[in-house]
C-alpha cells in the first residue's frame, strides 16, 4: 500500500510539470510488478511466546559455521566471547548471559553444566535443520531452567531425502572443515542417517602482535547416527552421538625472543562427550490429537582442562526422562500434562599446581 501511495504522489507531481509545458495530461500510469518473497526467519502468530524460527535458508548464508557462528547474521541473539584465551562463547538474551538461557536439542534439555562454555562449538552448522529462539518466559514443558529464553536445535532427520551430501571448507588461516551426511530409507517406515564432522585449525593467529593467540588451536571429531520409525500410531527416534574436542591457546612462541627462557602461559581443553536419545510418541485418538510421549536422554561429558599450571578436570553424567500427555479440548484449546526427571552427577578435580 505504501508503494502505491508513493506512485500516485509521483504521478501528481509529474502531471503538474507536464501541464505547464503542454496542454495534455497522461491518462494512465502503470507501476512495475511487485514480488513478495517469504523470509527464512519466521514468527508464528499462533504461539503465545515470543519465538522465532531460523530455517536452513538463513543457516546456509555462511560457508562454514557452527551453532555460535550461525547467529552472526541474525540480530535475535547476541554471541560474545566469555574467555578469548580458550575460545569459550556465551549467548545473551534480553541482556543476560548464557547461564540463564536454556539449550535444547529437539525439545530435550541438553548442552548444560560442564558442557556450557564450549557448547556453541559442539553443533556443526550443516547438521542443523532449524533453530527456534524464544525470548522471555517460554513453555514449562521443557523444564524450569529457562529464565531469559530458550534455544532449540532441530537436527537433520533420517526421514529426509535419500542420498549423501558433503562439503569442504578452508580459509586463509588454514582452518579446515569437512562435513558429510547421508540417509537411507530402508522401507516405508524405517530410515537411518549418519552425520560426520571434522574441524581442524592449527595455525597461531595473533593479529595484534601481543604474543597471545587471538583464537585457540582446534581439532574436533563429531559423529551422530540416527534411526527413525514412523507409523500411523507410533513414532520412534533413536540418536547416538560421540564427540572429541581439543583446544589449545595462550602465548605464541613465535612472537617471543628466540633467547627467551620464560615458560609460556598455555591453556589446554580436551573433551570427550557421548550422548544417547530416544523419543517415542503414541497416538491414542487422531481426531482429537490425543497422544502420549516418552522421551529419554543420557550424556557423559569428560573434560580435562589446564590453565597455566592450574589443572581442573570435570566429569558430568546426566540422565533425563519425560512423560507427556496431550489432547485437544476444543478446536482452539488443548491441554498438556506430564512429568520430567533431570539428574546430574558431577565429579570435579582441582589442583593449582597441576599435579593431579
Amino acid at each position: 500500500m505504501k508503494r502505491i501511495l508513493i506512485g500516485l504522489l509521483g504521478y501528481s507531481f509529474v502531471s503538474q510539470q507536464m501541464l505547464a509545458q503542454t496542454d495534455s495530461i497522461a491518462s494512465r500510469h502503470e507501476l512495475k510488478n511487485v514480488t513478495v518473497k517469504a523470509t527464512n526467519g519466521i514468527k508464528s502468530k499462533y504461539r503465545v511466546d515470543n519465538a522465532e524460527i531460523i530455517g536452513q535458508g538463513q543457516l546456509i548464508r555462511a560457508a562454514c559455521c557452527n551453532l555460535g557462528e550461525s547467529f552472526t547474521a541474525n540480530p535475535s541473539v547476541d554471541v560474545s566471547y566469555s574467555d578469548a584465551a580458550t575460545g569459550a562463547k556465551q549467548i545473551k538474551l534480553l541482556g543476560l548471559s548464557g547461564t540463564y538461557v536454556q539449550m535444547l536439542t529437539e525439545n530435550i534439555p541438553n548442552l548444560r553444566g560442564a558442557s556450557l562454555p564450549y557448547s556453541l562449538g559442539y553443533v556443526p552448522g550443516p547438521w542443523m535443520q532449524s533453530i527456534q529462539v524464544s525470548k522471555g518466559a517460554s513453555s514449562v514443558k521443557n523444564g524450569y531452567e529457562s529464565t531469559t529464553g530458550q534455544i532449540n536445535i532441530e537436527f537433520l532427520k533420517p526421514q529426509g531425502p535419500d542420498g549423501v551430501r558433503a562439503n569442504v571448507y578452508q580459509d586463509s588461516e588454514l582452518k579446515t572443515e569437512v562435513n558429510l551426511d547421508g540417509s537411507i530409507h530402508l522401507n516405508d517406515r524405517l530410515s537411518t542417517a549418519t552425520l560426520l564432522h571434522f574441524e581442524n585449525r592449527q595455525m597461531d593467529h595473533d593479529g595484534n602482535g601481543d604474543g597471545f593467540m587471538d583464537m585457540p588451536k582446534l581439532r574436533q571429531y563429531n559423529l551422530m547416527h540416527r534411526w527413525a520409525y514412523v507409523s500411523p500410531q507410533w513414532i520412534s527416534q533413536l540418536m547416538v552421538r560421540g564427540l572429541h574436542d581439543e583446544r589449545e591457546g595462550g602465548q605464541s612462541r613465535k612472537h617471543l625472543a628466540a633467547s627467551s627462557s620464560e615458560p609460556l602461559y598455555s591453556t589446554s581443553v580436551k573433551t570427550n562427550r557421548y550422548e544417547m536419545q530416544w523419543k517415542n510418541g503414541f497416538t491414542l485418538n487422531a481426531d482429537h490429537n490425543t497422544s502420549i510421549a516418552l522421551m529419554l536422554h543420557g550424556s557423559w561429558h569428560d573434560a580435562d582442562n589446564m590453565f597455566g599450571k592450574t589443572q581442573y578436570d570435570v566429569t558430568q553424567k546426566n540422565g533425563y526422562a519425560q512423560l507427556m500427555f496431550e489432547t485437544d479440548i476444543t478446536e482452539k484449546h488443548n491441554i498438556s500434562v506430564g512429568a520430567s526427571l533431570n539428574h546430574d552427577y558431577y565429579d570435579e578435580r582441582f589442583n593449582p599446581l597441576g599435579t593431579l
